[in-house]
């Protein structure tokens, strides 16, 4: 598909930009409490995907219907990809040498005082704020935004994730830089992925799903 007429561009520029500043906390004009603002910007977004391309927006979930093992596997094989490669190898490697002194991973509280109830209601919270709202937002929305933006070639496609995971890199600036760095490269996995796969979204949501429960679970240290 060719980008889109320059009426069609602008308003997909401003549509990023207004979902962009609603999904990042430093530039939302007001928020809702947690997880309840994703949410809502991931409804406004699929809003604008339907008026853009009506029901043929949906196809991202075709692949999970045809093909639900594969799915499973894509989204398994991501997971382990985020939480072994990137998580235990890459990033140790990366963040003391492209980062100064002082801008290490802050650090993180244990959950092991809040009990069993809120760490499912964290868990329960993340697939709905993350897991499905971020992926609706940063992968989905982001990306077909860039399509009619840039076009669909493969170096269209690669800037497109590019500009995606930085996008997503921001909404995240509450950890610092490390943190900023960490959720880039995860989120440029991602995007990556939704190419790789066939734009199986479902298969997104379900590794970033896996990905936080995992996270959440290792922080509940009874």
């Amino acid at each position: 598909m060719p980008p889109a007429g320059w009426l069609n561009r602008c308003g997909s520029v401003a549509a990023v930009v207004a979902i962009v500043c609603l999904a990042t906390p430093a530039l939302q004009p007001w928020s809702l409490p947690f997880p309840f603002q994703t949410p809502l910007v991931a409804v406004l977004a699929l809003g604008l995907l339907w008026l853009q391309r009506g029901r043929a927006c949906m196809e991202v979930f075709r692949p999970a219907l045809a093909r639900p093992l594969v799915t499973l596997l894509i989204a398994d094989a991501l997971a382990l990809f985020v939480l072994v490669v990137l998580s235990r190898w890459l990033l140790p490697f990366l963040l003391p040498r492209l980062l100064p002194p002082g801008h290490e991973q802050p650090e993180v509280a244990s959950f092991a005082s809040v009990g069993l109830g809120m760490l499912f209601r964290l868990i329960a919270s993340a697939w709905l704020s993350a897991a499905i709202a971020e992926e609706i937002v940063f992968r989905w929305f982001l990306l077909e935004q860039g399509e009619r933006l840039f076009g669909r070639s493969a170096w269209a496609r690669g800037l497109c994730c590019v500009l995606a995971a930085v996008a997503f890199a921001g909404a995240h600036s509450a950890q610092g830089a490390a943190g900023m760095l960490s959720t880039g490269l995860v989120g440029l996995s991602f995007c990556a992925s939704y190419y790789l796969g066939g734009k199986n979204l479902p298969a997104l949501m379900l590794a970033h799903g896996f990905i936080d429960s995992y996270a959440l679970i290792e922080l509940y240290k009874p």
